[in-house]
């Protein structure tokens, strides 16, 4: 095992240091599980103990809320040998969100409003984020169908690490676009699977990832995604006269700030 917050570089370098353990269908997470499991980690005496315990918590978490992934990253072995878990992130199964109350009373549904979007109030329309009714909608928002991919792949709002890395490598290997559905118009924090996407991009082409973005509305979710990969020190152009927002900003103060940290420009430039 390897320790650090960054998987994907142990998976890179190091895939060997990766430990899985798998379940047959309808046999659960069993103590002796647990014990393999920390003594992969190296956790042994005290802390051993109490490893295998949160280890049987979190798999009785994650079936009893029929989550589709649950992740903790980091966790700590503090000097007296306990375990802190300092961050978890849970993303659910939509279609049985029936049975589950009080995660469904959790959802924050603000941004979305399907009869009467108004951005002066943080409202928009929910084929924004692929999550529309209209079947011509759900994989993204509506596109001109000369310039729609005819074969995208989706990555899925609640997908796992893993799988992202999956949707990155096939999405190279098959030269194909991808649909990213989100929660939240900030695709960083309506897409669990963000992240793991982008490295596993990275990974795939065996390079450093340059963006060229183009897209609407400015001032909603394409500053949020271009914020989000400069904050995470990604090289992206903008390409101005592609792009037009809601008004919701100054043009002048959002291209400042993107020119601050990486590059705009407009097609005609870059064609050129």
């Amino acid at each position: 095992t390897e320790g650090g917050m960054d998987i994907e570089e142990v998976a890179e370098k190091t895939p060997e240091k990766i430990f899985k353990v798998r379940l047959n269908p309808g046999i659960d997470l069993q103590p002796h599980h647990a014990r393999k499991i920390t003594y992969n980690l190296g956790l042994k005496g005290k802390t051993g103990r109490i490893a295998q315990k949160n280890i049987m918590a979190i798999y009785r978490t994650f079936c009893e809320f029929d989550a589709a992934m649950l992740e903790i990253n980091p966790l700590v072995v503090t000097g007296s040998g306990d375990i802190i878990v300092v961050d978890c992130k849970m993303a659910f199964d939509e279609n049985a969100l029936y049975r589950q109350r009080e995660v469904e009373e959790m959802r924050d549904d603000d941004e979305i409003d399907p009869d009467s979007p108004d951005p002066a109030a943080g409202t928009y329309p929910p084929h924004c984020m692929g999550r529309s009714g209209d079947p011509d909608e759900q994989e993204g928002a509506a596109i001109m169908p000369s310039i729609r991919p005819a074969n995208p792949i989706v990555l899925p709002h609640d997908v796992g690490a893993e799988e992202a890395r999956i949707v990155a490598r096939t999405a190279v290997s098959e030269h194909l676009p991808v649909f990213v559905h989100k929660t939240r118009f900030d695709v960083f924090k309506g897409n669990s699977g963000t992240d793991a996407f982008l490295k596993g991009l990275s990974m795939a082409l065996g390079m450093s990832l340059e963006f060229f973005v183009v897209g609407v509305a400015r001032d909603v979710c394409v500053t949020q995604a271009i914020d989000g990969m400069q904050a995470r020190d990604y090289h992206v152009t903008a390409l101005s006269d592609a792009m037009w927002g809601l008004g919701l900003e100054p043009e002048t103060a959002t291209l400042g700030r993107w020119a601050e940290k990486g590059r705009v420009t407009t097609v005609n430039q870059v064609a050129g």
